[in-house]
């Protein structure tokens, strides 16, 4: 099928600043670095064919650094468009991320050669590819896809969280960033094309001012993208126009080729499912009394009506990211009195049971212990390509080894409690990573039919967003599993290969070379990354240079996957934070805490020891090292932690260790939910 975007974007110094910090990308044309904003509404439709793009930038910074930094994000914007989609490449993905960091290296570069010492921008892209439609931004500017009267917000605000009444949060994520301290790693998602459907980009002059529901009521009325975007500016300026306002709005017209699938929205689905279940029963019931005493006469008139089947694919996503986002689009049919009725598939949740010839098979395979970075990779897309309505997919940044560190985000990532599972920040203890996998999945599955404590999941789950860190350390995972020949970069490899010589000299280790391998715990460069974290890091001793394990590395949180860690709780408003870790069947807690945060420690270890029934045991007492992730937690952040060490004997564990660990760790998720609920 074919699409035509059809687009509006108003610019506006507002009615409080002097100067406009904000710019925006919308098919080649951009503003100058001095502006006051436009001066009039700019409109204008592009084909689909011609894969356009549409971007907004909110700059940051003292005196005039933040109209700059937005003007050189717009112009790096336009160099890489130019270079990359201008010259054929239809890789949008790959090009959001290599325009993101384009753009942060100029307004970077920019700051260092005037020595400006704060500075940045926003960055929010929406680009149209000839199949799908990508979003990916950096900072809090907004990205909404309003849909069947619905509005949902589908970028990531890269900002510290805040609770209730608490001030706006400072920017983790944005334009000009040093990448010496964080990798930039924008949030990208998306989308499938539906005709009508409408995209916003907004800065927060904007959405300060304006709630999600009066935008949405302005979308819903069905007036011209350019109308739109008028009357929103004219309700932020009403409001005070205390910021600078640019809001850009993108609308899909269908011009030719299949007609898409019609979309059925949550109450109309369970609306179907419940009157074919109703159906379904009448005809169960009717063939019950034909069996036992009705007769044909009593019968005349009735029809057998077939039960519409309870669909897999969700059409909705809960973060708002990927709303309609990679959907697999499958019709199940309703027949009545010769009417058949179309619909997209989504989750059942909770409350209706799928039959058992349609649950699906399962994706993490529990058949070896040896459970690869690669394999979990694969997993991971898949579980979120299954249910896009309850579980997201983020890159926490890159190893040294370039892997990805995944987190998959579990509900609705603006809940109020959020909960991190980190697995395997050790190499040798990856059987953690399967364990993680596979309560993500149950979670998952439990969605469409399961309960705890005669809780439904959907309710249990209402207003709490689960983070999952399968694998913390994916490089060390791969030396362990296949020792340095794992290791893609040469130089990498080869330094990992010096480790072992040194240990040997040393006399650190005097394991063959295999066996050394196996029993690796440090990420590729050789830091021990529980060791790698700012509690205790300086008093802490072990080795004084890179090794399998035990060193704590140049400085706190020098290794991308500390970093990883530290981004999802800058992001969010943790309640508690498990770590797990192999072996000694037993879980750490009381790390020298105290008060409150002691309570709520103990709290927190109570309800894991009651799910896993492993002995509790307090760190305090036995002088455990520090410099670790739980004590961190607890000591610097006072946010509740617990350490679970999972398994009997050395690792790596083997598989026969499975069934147990499964079976004392399946409840996890549910039971912490129940604690915070």
């Amino acid at each position: 099928m074919n699409y035509k975007i059809r687009y509006a974007c108003v610019c506006d110094r507002g009615k409080v600043r002097t100067n406009n910090e904000d710019n925006f990308w919308c098919q080649g044309l951009y503003l100058d670095q001095e502006h006051q904003g436009l001066d009039k509404t700019l409109t204008g439709e592009a084909l689909q064919e011609t894969m356009p793009g549409f971007a907004v930038f909110d700059g940051m910074g003292g005196e005039s650094c933040g109209e700059i930094a937005s003007y050189l994000a717009a112009n790096a914007f336009q160099k890489c468009y130019q270079k990359e989609i201008g010259n054929g490449s239809s890789d949008m993905e790959g090009f959001i991320r290599r325009a993101c960091r384009e753009m942060n290296r100029e307004v970077y570069q920019y700051s260092l050669d005037h020595k400006i010492r704060s500075m940045g921008s926003t960055a929010s892209v929406i680009m149209f590819g000839k199949e799908q439609i990508y979003i990916g931004n950096l900072g809090d500017t907004r990205i909404y896809h309003f849909y069947d009267d619905t509005l949902k917000q589908i970028s990531k605000e890269h900002s510290l969280k805040r609770f209730p009444g608490d001030k706006k949060g400072p920017l983790t994520h944005y334009v000009g960033i040093p990448e010496s301290e964080l990798q930039v790693s924008p949030h990208i998602a998306r989308g499938s094309y539906h005709h009508k459907d409408k995209y916003l980009i907004c800065s927060d002059g904007l959405t300060d001012l304006v709630s999600d529901q009066e935008i949405g009521q302005v979308l819903k009325n069905g007036k011209s993208v350019k109308e739109c975007v008028e009357i929103l500016l004219e309700m932020a300026l009403n409001q005070g126009g205390r910021d600078n306002i640019t809001i850009l709005l993108c609308e899909l017209e269908q011009t030719g080729g299949t007609e898409p699938a019609p979309r059925i929205n949550r109450k109309k689905k369970w609306g179907i499912i419940g009157a074919a279940l109703l159906l379904g029963i009448v005809a169960l019931g009717v063939l019950a009394w034909f069996q036992f005493g009705g007769t044909a006469e009593e019968t005349s008139g009735e029809e057998t009506r077939q039960e519409a089947e309870p669909s897999k694919a969700p059409d909705k996503d809960r973060e708002g990211k990927n709303v309609q986002l990679q959907e697999q689009e499958n019709n199940t049919q309703l027949q009545e009195n010769s009417i058949q009725m179309q619909e997209q598939e989504e989750n059942t949740v909770g409350l209706v049971t799928k039959p058992k010839n349609q649950q699906q098979e399962p994706v993490v395979e529990t058949a070896e212990a040896e459970y690869t970075y690669d394999e979990m990779e694969e997993d991971l897309k898949l579980l979120e390509e299954q249910y896009p309505d309850y579980m997201s997919l983020n890159s926490l940044g890159k190893t040294a080894d370039q892997r990805d560190i995944w987190e998959a985000v579990l509900g609705d990532p603006q809940a109020s409690r959020h909960i991190l599972i980190q697995a395997s920040i050790h190499a040798r203890e990856y059987m953690n990573t399967l364990v993680a996998m596979k309560q993500i999945e149950e979670y998952l599955t439990g969605f469409e039919s399961g309960a705890y404590e005669n809780i439904p999941m959907e309710n249990l789950y209402e207003d709490i967003c689960i983070h999952v860190i399968p694998m913390v350390n994916p490089d060390g995972v791969t030396i362990s599993q296949k020792g340095p020949a794992g290791i893609r970069d040469p130089q990498l490899r080869a330094a990992a290969e010096g480790i072992y010589q040194a240990d040997l000299q040393n006399q650190k280790t005097t394991l063959p070379e295999e066996e050394y391998w196996r029993n690796w715990k440090a990420n590729a460069r050789g830091v021990d990354l529980n060791r790698n974290f700012d509690v205790g890091w300086q008093e802490y001793q072990g080795t004084s240079y890179p090794s399998s394990d035990c060193y704590k590395g140049e400085a706190p949180a020098s290794e991308p996957e500390t970093q990883a860690i530290l981004q999802v709780q800058q992001e969010n408003p943790l309640v508690c934070c498990v770590a797990y870790h192999s072996s000694g069947n037993l879980i750490y807690w009381n790390y020298g805490s105290q008060g409150q945060v002691l309570a709520q420690d103990q709290a927190l270890a109570q309800k894991v020891q009651e799910v896993t029934e492993y002995p509790l045991h307090s760190t305090i007492d036995d002088g455990t090292d520090s410099a670790g992730c739980s004590d961190y937690f607890v000591l610097k952040l006072n946010i509740p932690a617990i350490t679970i060490e999972n398994g009997t004997g050395a690792c790596p564990l083997g598989i026969e260790e499975w069934e147990t660990l499964w079976t004392r760790n399946k409840n996890l998720f549910p039971a912490l939910a129940v604690l915070y609920r």
